[in-house]
């Protein structure tokens, strides 16, 4: 529940008792973008593209856009690093 206080009031800017109220809002992957964005591509994704052409589909990149676009928000609480998957949902 901390990280997720830290993200909404930290990062996003949210008053503490709103930020109550939009924790189960709220989505945190433990770790960083990238690997956010390699578990979503292979829990949604992998599974349409044959396994000879995965190796072209560039998983940084993928992070990349994710986070350009907001999707994905990316935050340091303590000395460990979480990303936010659910970032233009809040």
């Amino acid at each position: 529940m901390k990280k997720l206080l830290f993200f909404l009031t930290g990062e996003l800017g949210y008053l503490l008792d709103d930020a109550i109220n939009k924790i189960d809002d709220v989505s945190i992957f433990h770790g960083d973008a990238q690997e956010a964005a390699e578990e979503l591509f292979d829990d949604c994704y992998a599974h349409a593209i044959p396994d000879n052409l995965r190796f072209y589909f560039d998983i940084e990149k993928f992070a990349h856009d994710l986070e350009v676009n907001g999707d994905f928000n990316e935050f340091q609480c303590g000395k460990r690093t979480f990303t936010c998957t659910n970032a233009n949902g809040i």
